[in-house]
């Protein structure tokens, strides 16, 4: 089956929550067009969450979370209340992706879709190609480059073998279930989900960083008395340095 990008894209569809839960600040417009009305039969959350784990996003995010989330440790300022800063580590480590995601994807993916998907990464050839960019990703990421600019170039590097890889996890189908996966991608709503994953991104990132945010918040709220107590003393014991004094926003700031 001979079928222009399908590699790349289909590698794009096991990364794209990645990229879209890496992001930190709130994306811009992709100016994608919402279908009228969503697919007749939505996915549903237990497909949505067997796609995460066969693409190995639930583990992939919680460590990129742990990263980011030291890298946030590192720059707050001395009188930051430990107990809220674990907290808030607690609270965002334990959002639950796939409860986040779900009502995007069940605006534009069918549950037909899922599976079909689920199908194709879950087969031996399907692994190995997640695995490879997915490490990949991650070890270019650890030597400084972006989570999106070292995935092009993982993604760039793997290119090489696609028709190779496309074919294996084909051939890993039944006879049956290949026919149905050749039909699939042919269709309309094979074409209409690649021209919709920009936005489909584009909400993730949005739903995603809005929890976040309200789950630092609610941690600041629940140690609102001590965090006073520790800018009140700060701010007691540098008496001169006006400009660098600690207000009340200070704590939540410091928790995004």
């Amino acid at each position: 089956m001979k079928m222009p990008k399908l590699f790349a894209f289909l590698v794009w569809l096991a990364l794209v929550p990645c990229h879209s839960l890496a992001q930190q600040e709130m994306p811009k417009s992709v100016g994608a067009t919402v279908p009228a009305s969503p697919p007749a039969h939505p996915i549903t959350e237990a497909t949505l969450r067997q796609y995460y784990e066969v693409c190995r996003f639930t583990l992939r995010n919680g460590q990129a979370m742990e990263a980011q989330l030291e890298k946030q440790q590192k720059a707050l300022p001395a009188w930051y209340p430990a107990a809220l800063w674990e907290d808030t580590v607690k609270s965002v480590l334990s959002l639950d992706v796939v409860s986040i995601s779900l009502p995007v994807y069940q605006k534009y993916w069918s549950e037909e879709i899922g599976r079909n998907l689920i199908r194709l990464f879950v087969t031996p050839a399907g692994q190995e190609m997640i695995g490879k960019v997915y490490d990949g990703t991650v070890a270019r990421e650890q030597a400084g480059d972006s989570a999106l600019e070292a995935y092009r170039k993982t993604l760039a590097a793997e290119r090489s073998a696609e028709d190779a890889k496309i074919h294996e996890m084909l051939n890993a189908m039944t006879p049956k279930e290949h026919q149905e996966m050749e039909s699939f991608v042919r269709s309309d709503e094979w074409t209409k989900t690649q021209r919709l994953m920009p936005q489909i991104q584009q909400e993730i990132s949005t739903a995603y960083l809005a929890a976040k945010s309200r789950a630092a918040d609610e941690a600041v709220e629940r140690h609102r008395s001590e965090l006073m107590q520790a800018m009140k003393t700060y701010n007691a014991s540098h008496p001169a340095q006006v400009d660098g004094a600690v207000t009340k926003d200070s704590g939540k700031d410091a928790a995004h």
